[in-house]
C-alpha cells in the first residue's frame, strides 16, 4: 500500500524468530531486512519514504503476493494457526511506536512485549494452499508515501540558493529587485515540476523493482 499513489504489489516477507528473544532484537532485524529490500542505486533520489506499519490480515497467492483485506486487525481466538497475546486493544500496538522501534532499534527493550503480541505462524512458513491457491495470514504492513519533510527541505534551499544567486546577477547586470524576485521564482516553480518529474521516474524504476512488503513472522 503506498496512500493510493499509482498501482503497487504488496510481496510477503517471512523472518524466522527461532533465534529472536527480545524486542529489540527483533526490530533490529526487521529494520535491516526492510532497508536491504528497498536499497537500489536510485534510492537517494527517491521522495518516498516508510509512513506506518499496519496489523493486517492478508490472503497470500502464488509468488508469495498480497491481497490486503482488513486493516488493524489481529486474528481471532478461534484461529489456532498463529501464536499470539491476546490484548482487547485493536491494533494491539500503535504505528507511531512501531515506526520508531524501526528507525531506533535501540530504543525498544530487552523484553518480549512487542513479539508477544505480533502474531506469529506456528506451522513454520505460510504457504500457499495446492487446492485453493489462497491461504489466509496475518502481520505487519509497512506503507510509504511521500516524504515531505525532504521535498520541503529541498525546495527552501534551492529557493533560497536561486533567489541569492539571480539577486547577484541582477545587480551585476543593473536589473532591479522585483526582476529578481520574479527570475527566482520562476526558477522555483520549475524546481517543483522536476521535483514531480523525479518522483514519477523513480516510481517507474520502483514498480519494475520494487513492492511494497508485508512481513509475517514464523
Amino acid at each position: 500500500m503506498n496512500d493510493s499513489i499509482g498501482d503497487s504489489i504488496v510481496r510477503l516477507q517471512q523472518l524466522s524468530i527461532h533465534d529472536i528473544d527480545s524486542d529489540r532484537r527483533l526490530f533490529h532485524v526487521l529494520s535491516q531486512m526492510y532497508a536491504t529490500l528497498r536499497h537500489r542505486w536510485w534510492s537517494f533520489l527517491s521522495l518516498w519514504s516508510l509512513k506506518r506499519i499496519k496489523f493486517v490480515h492478508f490472503d497470500v497467492f502464488d509468488k508469495l503476493l498480497v491481497d490486503v483485506k482488513d486493516l488493524h486487525v489481529v486474528p481471532p481466538n478461534s484461529e489456532h494457526t498463529c501464536l499470539y497475546q491476546s490484548s482487547w486493544l485493536k491494533p494491539p500496538i500503535g504505528s507511531k511506536l512501531l515506526m520508531h522501534y524501526i528507525r531506533c532499534p535501540q530504543d525498544a527493550k530487552v523484553l518480549s512485549f512487542c513479539l508477544e503480541k505480533i502474531p506469529k505462524q506456528l506451522d513454520g512458513r505460510l504457504e500457499v494452499c495446492p487446492v485453493k491457491g489462497v491461504t489466509p495470514g496475518w502481520g505487519l504492513q509497512f506503507i510509504e508515501g511521500w516524504h515531505w519533510k525532504k521535498i520541503f527541505i529541498g525546495s527552501f534551499f534551492v529557493f533560497l540558493a536561486s533567489t541569492i544567486t539571480v539577486a547577484i546577477i541582477c545587480r551585476h547586470l543593473g536589473r532591479s529587485v522585483q526582476d529578481a524576485m520574479a527570475i527566482s521564482s520562476f526558477m522555483l516553480a520549475c524546481f517543483a515540476l522536476s521535483c514531480c518529474f523525479a518522483g514519477l521516474v523513480v516510481y517507474g524504476l520502483r514498480a519494475g523493482h520494487d513492492q511494497e512488503e508485508c512481513f509475517i513472522l514464523c
